[in-house]
């Protein structure tokens, strides 16, 4: 029966309910027939993770990474080809080839072009796997000052004055990227001033971030290092004078409430980032 389903996907062209309802069902025997078989089973499973509202499993991702037009599509990055199915894709590609710092590039490059939601979380994901594997100081370091000066400067002065929450309303990319820091990064202004980003934190955040839209896991190594430590000073050649001020003051102001920047929800923002739910 598997072998049959297998053919009739690989020989057929779906709708997008078909391949919402093929993604639900699929099991490792019918998805080992795909990865086996045409190439024309390997494009259409790329071609279904488009219409996928969901989590998808790490494996559907290392069959349809296997499609010949990836490298091609990674020599000639643009915006119209970083979408959230191939930000998974390319970065699996590059890591499982043994690629890493061009894949830390196509993170990069995610981070800086990526306009939605769902895309940022698809990056968010993709860095929470990458910042356990690979300990790259120079990314961790470009990704913190990215995340960091995405945060409204008012509401952090805000802060910084009266201790207020910083509020989110609304639901934008920037919003993600500004509860990513709230969620995951803990500042620490009483020992020279330091920063540290936990991995784990941040992949939990980017499932909940992905909610109506494709989100993948990729599995870390059990005894790696969850979280990554820099100093502020390290971090100061990435950012311009009054955001070094600001990160100096949010670390002495953060360590007094626990560590983290506190935040509040409303709105739209309460619907898609509230704890406990899932992509």
């Amino acid at each position: 029966m598997e072998y049959l389903v297998a053919a009739f996907f690989c020989h057929e062209k779906f709708t997008v309910e078909m391949y919402r309802d093929f993604n639900r069902s699929a099991n490792n025997e019918i998805l080992s027939f795909i990865a086996e078989g045409p190439k024309l089973g390997r494009e259409n499973l790329r071609q279904g993770l488009g219409h996928i509202l969901g989590g998808v499993e790490e494996r559907v991702i290392a069959i349809c990474s296997g499609d010949e037009r990836i490298s091609r599509e990674i020599s000639v990055l643009r915006k119209y080809n970083i979408t959230e199915q191939n930000i998974y894709l390319y970065y699996y590609n590059l890591v499982s080839s043994g690629r890493t710092a061009l894949a830390m590039d196509v993170l990069r490059k995610g981070f800086s072009d990526v306009g939605t939601v769902g895309r940022i979380s698809a990056v968010i994901s993709c860095v929470s796997h990458a910042i356990i594997e690979y300990r790259d100081k120079q990314f961790v370091m470009f990704l913190l000052a990215n995340v960091i000066t995405s945060m409204n400067r008012f509401h952090l002065r805000d802060f910084l004055k009266t201790g207020i929450p910083l509020p989110f309303i609304q639901v934008h990319a920037t919003s993600v990227k500004s509860i990513a820091v709230a969620e995951s990064v803990r500042f620490d202004g009483k020992r020279g001033g330091t920063i540290e980003i936990s991995a784990d934190d941040l992949g939990r955040f980017a499932r909940r971030a992905s909610a109506n839209s494709l989100f993948v896991h990729f599995e870390n190594r059990p005894d790696a290092a969850r979280n990554f430590s820099v100093s502020i000073d390290d971090l100061f050649p990435h950012l311009d004078a009054e955001w070094r001020e600001l990160v100096v003051d949010i670390a002495a102001a953060a360590s007094a409430v626990g560590g983290r920047i506190p935040y509040s929800l409303s709105g739209e923002a309460s619907v898609r980032f509230m704890r406990g739910a899932s992509g």
